[in-house]
């Protein structure tokens, strides 16, 4: 019985693996090479060369970074690429990263919650909150 399993277990396998499509992938983006040759046959006014652009937005990175102001810690927000760039006064006892789908950051200023959006304004303002 256990041997009779076995062999319809590698069937089973051999199976599978001969129906298995053995070519290999094709890429959507085909190149096709033309020689000096073909390129010197064609008269200048039929030489088209078509390049396709593609737009990417880039967005500005803003991060959270703490500062000594006075002797007092306090945190704004400046541009990731330049560390120097400031976005956001430091103003904020408490900040966090920008969420990635609201684009919204939690700040606090002494004891007090806040929610603003990547110009500094306050999407939700700042207030005593219970938990």
């Amino acid at each position: 019985m256990k041997n009779k399993f076995v062999l319809t277990l590698l069937a089973t396998l051999l199976l599978l693996v001969s129906c298995q499509d053995t070519q290999e992938p094709v890429a959507n983006n085909t190149v096709i090479e033309n020689t000096q040759e073909d390129i010197a046959n064609v008269p200048e006014e039929e030489i088209v060369i078509e390049v396709e652009e593609e737009v990417v937005e880039s967005k500005k990175i803003i991060l959270p970074m703490s500062k000594l102001i006075d002797g007092v810690e306090k945190w704004g927000y400046v541009n990731a690429s330049n560390l120097n760039d400031v976005v956001i006064e430091y103003q904020y006892t408490q900040a966090s990263f920008f969420d990635e789908k609201s684009e919204a950051a939690v700040v606090t200023v002494n004891e007090t919650v806040g929610v603003i959006d990547k110009t500094g304004v306050y999407l939700i303002p700042l207030g005593k909150f219970k938990t």
